[in-house]
């Protein structure tokens, strides 16, 4: 056992398929992570791979990522790669990380940290570290966020674990290394980090943990917005069932993130078509969407966020919801500005917004409409998004709003099928077609062929280019008779 471990659980050359999972460490280490670790060793450095990477094996799933923890500094660990020809980014300097690039891969190698290092990360000043003060590997593993977290490997100790991270994955329980009101005092993204691993590995809570998020939430006033948000997106991925379950239960984390969400909560619809206050229909919405889709799971957070503002009751006492999609949109916009989410993203959310209660024809014409408005894309999640938005209604009318989806299916297949022109890149003529036909580059050569696909939107003309030139060159006739 090396001295970086010391007082930590070792399993020696443990086998985790052994103990119930799949992986076994030795086949599953890429050779660059197993050369660096040897380069370490040699030196005399203790080093190990560490956190995600060992949890991800331990599930049977292969890391994206393999993160390298080891007890030698910063100022030892450069040299010592770049003399044997590695190329080392200063990727995270304050963090106590290194980067070394092996066959164009980056994989990080992190000092052993300590307490003082959190002071660094939130502003404060790191504490100096002496040869004696240098950090144990228990140490480390113990300022980690969860206990599954906090697990290392090396072939010459096996498994180190000492926070019973195999345990708990085992009983699929999320739980902090240590304190959980301190880790997440350490580190307030921790909070957010809880319900993302909560929900995409779908792990309960721990007791102390659970209470410690609630506790916590003012702290995420300190974290970055593009920490919060990158949170945010991935716990979205999650499978709606359990992003629904979390955002009822840690419904004051989320709305302290997007007070906008709050006057949803409770908020009565006074309407026989609704079962249930806006809150509840959302997460009923959120927990029929069965899609990986991040655009979709935001729009059904936040299509009915206008629904309290647009409130008003007719004289019996049935409640009404005029432009709340509008309303929606305007609010969903801001927050979403405020989080700095991508612009792709933001703008195909909105949009989703604003329509998600428009009606839609089952007809080919109109579906080719929405088409050409939304693109192919956008418009399959709009159906996706009234599936869902039914789901969340009176259950006495989802056969009818089911039935009325399905219709849209069936007319969006039909479309797809006659290879339907809906936007002008399927048009079958150019304007290089029309030029050679006698029209002239400019205004009316644009106009024209907005025109033309008018005609074949509303199924007036087919789209031909023969029958498409001879109807731009009766519309050059009559303009030149008119003149």
């Amino acid at each position: 056992m090396t001295s970086g471990a010391s007082n930590a659980v070792i399993v020696p050359g443990a086998n985790p398929e052994a103990l119930g999972f799949r992986a076994w460490f030795k086949q599953d280490v890429p050779a660059p992570v197993t050369r660096i670790l040897e380069i370490l060793r040699a030196a005399n450095h203790p080093a190990y791979i560490v956190g995600g990477c060992v949890r991800d094996c331990l599930l049977g799933v292969r890391p994206h990522d393999w993160d390298i923890c080891t007890s030698a500094s910063l100022s030892r660990v450069r040299p010592l790669f770049e003399q044997k020809g590695y190329y080392v980014a200063a990727t995270g300097l304050k963090h106590g990380t290194l980067t070394v690039i092996d066959g164009g891969r980056p994989y990080e190698i992190t000092v052993f940290r300590q307490k003082s290092d959190f002071a660094a990360l939130h502003g404060g000043r790191p504490g100096k570290r002496t040869a004696k003060e240098i950090p144990s590997l228990q140490e480390d593993l113990g300022l980690r966020d969860f206990t599954i977290n906090s697990m290392a490997w090396s072939q010459e100790d096996g498994l180190v674990d000492p926070f019973g991270g195999m345990g708990d994955l085992q009983a699929r329980l999320l739980r902090c290394a240590g304190s959980a009101h301190e880790r997440l005092r350490e580190d307030p993204l921790r909070i957010l980090r809880a319900l993302r691993f909560a929900a995409i590995l779908d792990f309960s809570m721990e007791d102390g943990l659970r209470q410690a998020l609630h506790d916590s939430v003012p702290l995420l006033e300190k974290v970055a917005v593009e920490r919060v948000t990158s949170e945010l997106y991935r716990f979205m991925h999650a499978p709606g069932v359990r992003v629904a379950a979390l955002l009822r239960e840690y419904a004051d984390v989320f709305c302290r993130i997007m007070p906008e969400l709050e006057p949803m909560i409770g908020f009565d619809q006074h309407n026989f078509h609704h079962s249930y206050d806006v809150w509840e229909h959302t997460m009923k919405a959120m927990e029929a969407c069965h899609a990986e889709d991040i655009v979709l799971k935001f729009t059904i957070l936040f299509h009915d966020m206008g629904k309290p503002r647009a409130f008003t009751m007719d004289a019996e006492g049935i409640g009404h919801f005029y432009g709340h999609g509008e309303i929606s949109r305007e609010l969903c916009t801001k927050v979403m500005k405020r989080l700095r989410f991508d612009t792709k993203t933001a703008m195909d959310v909105r949009t989703l917004v604003e329509v998600h209660d428009a009606r839609v024809e089952g007809n080919t014409r109109s579906i080719r409409r929405w088409l050409n408005r939304l693109g192919l894309e956008q418009f399959e999640r709009l159906l996706l998004m009234k599936t869902c938005d039914a789901a969340g209604q009176n259950p006495a009318f989802w056969p009818e709003r089911e039935a009325y989806v399905d219709s849209l299916r069936a007319g969006l297949q039909q479309v797809l099928a006659q290879d339907a022109c809906f936007s002008m890149k399927d048009l079958a003529v150019k304007g290089s077609d029309l030029i050679a036909v006698g029209y002239q580059t400019g205004g009316a050569l644009g106009k024209c062929l907005h025109r033309l696909l008018d005609e074949v939107l509303d199924e007036r003309l087919p789209n031909e280019k023969h029958a498409l030139l001879a109807k731009a060159v009766s519309w050059l006739n009559q303009e030149s008779r008119l003149h």
